[in-house]
């Protein structure tokens, strides 16, 4: 006798900073535990027993396709549930600016696994070599005039999506 599978996975699935976390529907009958794939490869170490689970140590900027997850009762384990895909990315700073002569400074908090930052005025990117601090200053402005400011975080491959913006 098979076990009926979870038919709903992910939902909502969200993908962080080397991490893609996830939430199903249990199915209707009871259910000793879960297991997690990736690709038919069994994630989870430890047995699931909640219906929501975190896998950890991935790559940013890697798509992971083809998560799926399955109901297991005893020795009895049932098919995938349906797939879904992610892909981890670097957490976006949150910054803070404080305008002074001709210039903003621009400060935020690290990110865990980001290398550097690039600091974007307008769009464009302000600084010239990645800024390896939590700190930065934007200089030969107009006083007077708005700026519009963002930040992204950046770990050799690619960047975070844009900080808040600070004008």
């Amino acid at each position: 006798i098979g076990v009926t599978g979870v038919q709903t996975c992910a939902l909502p699935i969200s993908a962080g900073n080397k991490q893609i976390a996830l939430a199903w529907t249990a199915p209707s009958m009871s259910v000793a535990s879960y297991n997690i794939y990736i690709n038919g490869v069994k994630n989870n170490v430890s047995t699931v027993t909640s219906t929501s689970y975190t896998i950890t140590g991935l790559t940013n900027f890697t798509a992971y396709t083809n998560i799926t997850v399955r109901s297991v009762d005893g020795s009895n384990i049932s098919v995938d549930s349906n797939a879904v895909s992610a892909t981890p990315v670097l957490d976006s700073p949150v910054i803070t600016t404080t305008a002074g002569n001709r210039q903003i400074t621009v400060n935020w908090s690290a990110i865990s696994n980001a290398t550097g930052y690039n600091v974007y005025v307008g769009g464009v990117k302000n600084n010239v070599s990645l800024v390896t601090g939590t700190s930065y200053t934007v200089t030969g402005l107009t006083n007077g005039s708005s700026y519009s400011i963002t930040v992204k975080a950046a770990d050799g491959v690619s960047e975070s999506v844009a900080s808040n913006t600070s004008s």
